[in-house]
């Protein structure tokens, strides 16, 4: 039977669609990931952290009747655990879970092959698969962290993926050593992975909690620590503020092959609003964040996450989103209209709702001010020797190679280069939504 896994929303979502067709792979099936080709079962991983992944997710199960509509359909992730109603008994569906359910969906799927889920390596109660993630990309994934105990203000997802728990350092080390010896890239990642150390395992099996102080980095520099001699690039997900200290950016410096990008989430530069978005930070304790990480890695790529029209957010917030988005000279700002989320507080708020125009318009502003900081980003990677960057080859197409460089700028090389090969670059200009780069001799 061939399955076809289809996903949306985050890199997490990418890795647990991953290790379920890694699992089911190692068995002999066909697994294949997207809409295409045609399969007669897909597995359907949704999103919910806006109205509008969640309204994406919702689409997508027509989206697969179109594209094969005698399939079988089984949905599970944030989304469903949501609003179930929205899935069941929807045409093709044949099964609806959540995001506590993955053992009881591999058991599902295990069952329409027609074999006991003890072949697919799955235990009662076992949270993370031992298997191989990232197939077919020059990149492999893991997953330290999962939930979150921040309860941002505007955001649902602690509700649906439950408090931030941990996974050893041995286990993560052990995974990345074997990760490591079939991909030239690791990425570390999590819903929180700023929250590393909380409600962890130790060697009887006990949960603990060795790291629950606030705005404490000490167990990310751990395992950063330990994963010292790991032979490969490694990358890190999105970070809180809190984490970025100097001990944390030394150990980062210790690694053999750091990818010095920083997806440090901002979400505002007012510090009314940070307050009201239950953020621990303020908009100049951020930026001194960013210089903090400029100093020790002077060329790096710093990307955030902005958000427009917060409840209660003026004209003078705004305004100081933008100053603070222009001082901190991000490499790329991921911009969102804002998306009341029923049972957050921020839904419950009673400051007046932002005019879906004048979100827009605020949306438009800001996304000039990334165009432009993007480009200035990008030229100054083009002035010297001293910018030469590692490109990671993920693809090649009409005669192009891309790929991504360690502080994740993509490239674009008219050299028949092999996918999955690191080669030393030189930009030789700003060209298309990167950099055209030229390898250089060893």
């Amino acid at each position: 039977m061939a399955i076809n896994i289809f996903t949306l929303g985050c890199k997490v979502n990418q890795y647990e669609s991953g290790r379920l067709g890694s699992a089911l792979r190692r068995r002999g099936f066909s697994v294949a990931y997207g809409l295409i080709p045609p399969a007669e079962l897909y597995v359907l991983n949704t999103c919910a952290v806006t109205a509008e992944a969640e309204r994406k997710s919702r689409q997508a199960v027509a989206r697969i009747r179109r594209a094969a509509p005698d399939a079988k359909i089984i949905v599970y992730g944030c989304a469903s655990q949501n609003c179930r109603e929205a899935f069941i008994g929807k045409p093709g569906v044949a099964g609806v879970y959540g995001t506590e359910d993955v053992v009881i969906v591999a058991e599902e799927i295990a069952k329409k092959l027609g074999i006991r889920s003890e072949a697919l390596g799955v235990k009662d109660g076992e949270q993370y698969l031992k298997t191989v993630y990232g197939e077919g990309r020059a990149r492999a994934y893991i997953k330290a962290q999962d939930g979150c105990d921040s309860f941002c203000s505007y955001c649902i997802v602690p509700h649906l993926k439950g408090r931030s728990r941990s996974r050893p350092i041995s286990e993560i080390t052990a995974e990345a050593e074997r990760l490591s010896g079939q991909y030239k890239e690791i990425v570390l990642i999590g819903i929180n992975l700023s929250d590393y150390g909380k409600q962890m395992k130790n060697d009887k099996g006990q949960m603990t909690n060795p790291h629950s102080t606030l705005h404490t980095s000490q167990a990310l520099t751990d395992l950063i620590t330990a994963l010292a001699d790991i032979p490969a690039r490694i990358r890190l997900g999105s970070l809180e503020c809190q984490v970025i200290t100097r001990p944390f950016l030394q150990s980062l410096q210790n690694l053999k092959a750091f990818c010095p990008h920083f997806h440090l989430s901002l979400q505002s530069g007012s510090d009314k609003i940070l307050r009201a978005m239950n953020r621990h930070y303020t908009a100049a304790e951020y930026l001194d964040k960013v210089k903090l990480i400029r100093f020790f890695f002077p060329n790096a790529g710093i990307t955030t996450d902005i958000i427009c029209g917060f409840p209660g957010e003026t004209d003078e917030d705004f305004e100081m989103t933008c100053r603070t988005a222009e001082a901190a000279a991000f490499s790329d700002i991921h911009i969102f209209p804002y998306s009341e989320r029923e049972g957050t507080a921020a839904a419950k708020s009673s400051e007046p709702c932002i005019p879906k125009a004048l979100i827009l318009e605020r949306v438009k502003i800001l996304s000039e001010i990334r165009g432009r900081s993007r480009s200035m980003f990008l030229r100054n990677l083009t002035n010297g020797s001293g910018n030469d960057m590692i490109v990671l080859l993920e693809r090649t197409a009409g005669g192009i190679s891309e790929g991504y460089s360690e502080n994740y700028i993509r490239c674009y090389c008219k050299e028949p280069l092999r996918v999955g090969e690191q080669y030393r670059v030189r930009a030789a200009g700003v060209w298309k939504d990167g950099l055209e780069v030229v390898t250089l001799k060893a």
